[in-house]
């Protein structure tokens, strides 16, 4: 494994030229993972019962976003990979569902200070599956992302030009027909405002729930909890707010009734070491390294390889103020942040 994540620089392009980007870049690993992806789910039913669920994300998603269906298409092209083992490797969670307390997600906003935080907890081996990529799109806007090979850029961390930054946590055990979570994320990188980010947070359908939390350039923090056909939406002016795996609104809560010790100490844990603190990147990075819990940590470190297990594969931490994104591969406890500035 090697230090650092690849890292792609597309400039400016059309949404098919940035899919053909990606993919010219990293054809080998796209293939890798397409091939990991579809053996895990053939372990589970036969791939001609795959197919289908790929037309059908394919349809639905050529009718509400059909420039991300063609920025797949151009990853496609360009990786030389059928597009739709492309489609069902880019949207590994609404086929197998198996772990649900994945990912913490830390927003602070304090003296000027506006930073968010995220884990990024996935099955052990996936260190070797993310990729860092920046791009100015036609409309002159630009991003950075953290996001899986083989997915779309929001997949995992993002920040646009326009000062908005988000990250998201699995949460709930459901599934449904419809949009999946990886193009609704991407949607999400165009969100000019938190207002934007919270209606197209809630489009519906959605195959799986999701919690999706975002903070702008002034400080304000907004956290969106989502199951199939509900969603809360939690607003926090300055100060912090945490996400891990298990719902906090009301409105929501009838809905989670699977116990999540490990979700609920990596808050616990996260919530402490943030009150009374000054809100500067090295508090963000001790959060996100503790081990305090163990085996319960906001850092986790799989005790197996088994998909089952959660580890952290990779680590970000978004400076608002210095419009940056720094990353590591792997748990940040083994590995220094290396920082990409939003460049237009």
């Amino acid at each position: 494994m090697t230090n650092t994540l690849p890292y792609i620089d597309v400039g400016r392009a059309t949404h098919l030229g940035l899919g053909r980007a990606i993919g010219e870049q990293l054809r080998g690993p796209i293939r890798a993972q397409i091939e990991k992806a579809l053996r895990l789910y053939l372990s589970h039913a036969p791939k001609p019962s795959l197919l289908p669920v790929a037309e059908r994300i394919v349809a639905h998603g050529s009718q509400v976003f059909p420039r991300y269906i063609e920025e797949l298409a151009g990853m496609a092209e360009a990786a030389d990979v059928e597009l739709h083992d492309l489609v069902l490797t880019c949207v590994e969670e609404s086929v197998m569902t198996v772990i649900h307390q994945r990912c913490t997600t830390i927003a602070v906003a304090q003296d000027g200070n506006v930073m968010l935080g995220h884990n990024e907890d996935w099955a052990p081996g996936y260190e070797d599956s993310l990729y860092v990529v920046q791009a100015e799109m036609e409309d002159g806007r630009s991003f950075l992302s953290l996001a899986y090979t083989g997915s779309l850029p929001g997949s995992s961390v993002a920040l646009n030009s326009d000062g908005v930054a988000f990250s998201g946590n699995s949460i709930l055990n459901a599934h449904q027909q419809g949009l999946p979570k990886n193009l609704i994320l991407r949607s999400q990188i165009e969100a000019r405002t938190l207002q934007e980010f919270v209606e197209l947070a809630t489009i519906e359908p959605r195959t799986i729930p999701n919690n999706t939390m975002a903070v702008d350039r002034t400080g304000d923090i907004v956290n969106v909890e989502l199951g199939l056909n509900e969603h809360a939406v939690h607003h926090v002016a300055g100060g912090f707010a945490v996400h891990t795996n298990h719902v906090l609104s009301e409105e929501l809560k009838h809905l989670d009734t699977v116990e999540r010790p490990c979700s609920k100490a990596r808050r616990k844990t996260a919530k402490a070491m943030l009150a009374g603190e000054e809100a500067t990147r090295d508090l963000v990075k001790r959060v996100l390294r503790s081990h305090e819990r163990w085996p319960h940590s906001v850092c986790l470190h799989a005790p197996t390889n088994s998909y089952d297990e959660a580890h952290t594969v990779a680590s970000a931490i978004v400076d608002l103020s210095a419009m940056a994104m720094s990353v590591t591969k792997g748990p940040p406890c083994e590995a220094d942040y290396v920082t990409y500035h939003l460049k237009h």
